[in-house]
């Protein structure tokens, strides 16, 4: 049986599904699985690191970040009104390795 998210009935920490008519699934999480673009519309949380010159960012998320290739570059951390810049120190470069999700599989993402 195929889902259809009612993706107008996000909010933050779920999405809503149609089973059939009159028939809903919903799945509720403990933290943000959402966050609002800039028409405020709920967009699914998403923290790939994108290639950018001189390193990786992220803005899919309630903040955004910019994390440098190598360990000499400053990283910059966004979360609405804060934010954070700061060196790493003693690392040669940044990676990430995939996490397994027990539910939906390798998503990628670390």
């Amino acid at each position: 049986m195929a889902l259809t998210e009612l993706t107008h009935r996000r909010i933050k920490t779920m999405k809503m599904f149609e089973k059939a008519p009159d028939e809903h699934l919903y799945r509720c999480h403990i933290g943000n699985i959402h966050y609002p673009d800039s028409s405020k519309v709920f967009q699914d949380i998403d923290t790939t690191l994108l290639s950018k010159a001189g390193g990786f960012y992220q803005d899919k998320c309630f903040y955004s970040c910019e994390i440098p290739d190598k360990a000499d570059g400053d990283f910059l951390f966004f979360n609405r009104d804060h934010s954070l810049n700061l060196k790493i120190v003693d690392i040669l470069s940044v990676g990430y390795i995939p996490i397994p999700d027990d539910e939906w599989g390798n998503l990628g993402k670390g």
